[in-house]
């Protein structure tokens, strides 16, 4: 990047660009994973909401820079490109010193005395009895188990609601983006949710009158913003903080990996999906485009609602046995209801 232009080469901007972005989807899928695993489960949620806390404050750091009173102009835009360098740099220098995962190192290589000596690095010096006894239950159940492939992952029926799950979720967020407020420990996840993806529903549907009604009263378009800044919040006080930590919580440790992969997967697809089709929607629906956006939060938030349990304060294995308990209710419910009618029909072919 920094010495294309000396090189009059636009090809190295593009390789640059391309391993950019190789870097942009493993660094942030392996800095999530690091980060809930280092975490106490206390603190989990809460750690969880600094991925997209600094994620965005990259993006404003960046469009910054880009000003042309910075490094946009014509004689530093190559520096400004060059800039990620120096992060890489920082953390080439850093990285050697902090120690695996205390997770990885319990329940991938089952080294107890270095899954002590990490949270003794990470957390200070005390008793980690509790969250090695949580963490030896997940060994037990994961005896025998090996890591999943993504592949493996989505055609596992045990784990199916999970990856719904992430689908759903993932899916829906890259309808907006913006920086997340840390309120998940004391709230919980499931109802953030809820709340976040059901008000901007509702926002969304104003927010097209809104729009339609512009050209007739002359205070609408300041109603429109007040819509705007509210969608904003709504999203920033729920799904945006919680939806990039979540596979880290609902899969146990042989498939975080892959529930990562599809998660980070899923996000940077709808990115690009909404970049490239939004002007088109926008051209062809004009205000009704955001019905579609409306449908999608509507979606997300009764499918969490009725589908996904609360993940706060909870193990992975808890959590994924409750979403077994949840779904198998749910299953003999159906099949208590076809059995009903079942015996209905018999008794009226009978008479």
């Amino acid at each position: 990047m920094l010495t294309s232009e000396t090189a009059t080469s636009f090809e190295m901007i593009i390789v640059g660009r391309f391993l950019y972005g190789i870097n942009a989807g493993v660094s942030l899928t392996v800095h999530t994973m690091y980060i809930i695993e280092c975490a106490p489960r206390r603190l989990r949620g809460m750690v969880g909401v600094t991925v997209t806390t600094f994620v965005s404050m990259g993006k404003f750091f960046g469009q910054l820079m880009g000003l042309r009173e910075v490094l946009g102009s014509k004689e530093w835009w190559p520096w400004l490109l060059a800039f990620p360098g120096l992060t890489a740099a920082i953390q080439l220098l850093t990285f050697p010193f902090f120690p695996e995962s205390p997770r990885y190192l319990l329940l991938d290589r089952g080294d107890r005395q270095g899954c002590e000596r990490a949270m003794e690095w990470l957390w200070g010096r005390r008793s980690y009895d509790y969250e090695i006894q949580d963490m030896l239950k997940e060994h037990v159940a994961l005896r025998g188990v090996r890591s999943q492939s993504v592949f493996e992952l989505a055609l596992n029926r045990a784990e199916r609601w999970q990856v719904l799950t992430l689908l759903a979720t993932f899916t829906t967020l890259q309808l907006c983006g913006i920086n997340a407020a840390a309120v998940i420990e004391n709230t919980g996840k499931r109802i953030l949710f809820f709340r976040g993806y059901m008000s901007m529903s509702a926002v969304l549907g104003l927010l097209t009158v809104t729009l339609n009604l512009q050209g007739q009263v002359t205070w609408m378009p300041y109603c429109s913003m007040v819509l705007i800044f509210a969608f904003i919040f709504f999203f920033s006080s729920g799904p945006a903080g919680i939806t990039g930590s979540l596979p880290g919580e609902i899969f146990m440790q042989s498939s975080k990996a892959a529930a990562f992969t599809i998660g980070c997967s899923l996000s940077w697809t709808g990115l690009f999906l909404i970049g490239m089709l939004f002007p088109l929607m926008m051209d062809k629906m004009g205000p009704y485009s955001f019905l579609i956006f409306l449908g999608f939060c509507l979606f997300s938030g009764v499918f969490v609602w009725l589908n996904v349990p609360e993940t706060k304060n909870r193990t992975p294995l808890e959590i994924t046995e409750e979403f077994r308990k949840m779904h198998t209710r749910h299953q003999k419910h159906e099949l208590g209801i076809q059995e009903h009618e079942m015996t209905q029909t018999v008794h009226s072919t009978k008479l």
